[in-house]
């Protein structure tokens, strides 16, 4: 299955903005971590270190329960619960910590065919028929074609 970006929302910074940008896709954010972090294991996570000792740090935000966010982060599916963490709602470190500050959401849709155009030519043609012009060309193919709207 394919999916088409269309385009990014930037989430204002708050804890409901952070949770309706679920939406439309996983919510990407960068935020402060503590080395704590490493010592998480599983159950409800307040990281009141993140401040004073900041690790930037770029995570998603995959679903959320009454006090808890679920946080995918990029440690590995041995890390946390099984690659997870379940932060604590509410709580002012999530603030001090940056998670509502740079968060973003995805606009995805499925299209059944992507079509590009060669940046060189005016005419529509399918990512095969541009991949083998580039290669006639000795052109790298990824940087001249252009995914239509």
């Amino acid at each position: 299955t394919k999916l088409w970006v269309g385009d990014s929302i930037g989430l204002s910074t708050n804890e409901n903005a952070f949770l309706s940008g679920l939406q439309y896709s996983p919510v990407a954010f960068g935020s402060y971590v503590s080395n704590n972090i490493f010592d998480y294991s599983g159950g409800t996570w307040t990281d009141s270190s993140c401040s004073s000792d900041p690790n930037a740090h770029a995570m998603l935000l995959v679903g959320y329960t009454e006090t808890t966010l679920r946080i995918k982060a990029s440690y590995g599916s041995t890390w946390g619960d099984g690659g997870y963490a379940d932060y604590e709602r509410g709580t002012v470190t999530l603030d001090s910590c940056n998670f509502y500050k740079d968060a973003y959401a995805l606009r995805v849709s499925y299209r059944q065919e992507l079509e590009y155009e060669y940046c060189n030519g005016s005419s529509v043609v399918t990512y095969g028929d541009c991949k083998a012009s580039c290669e006639e060309m000795s052109t790298d193919c990824d940087s001249a074609l252009i995914p239509l709207l």
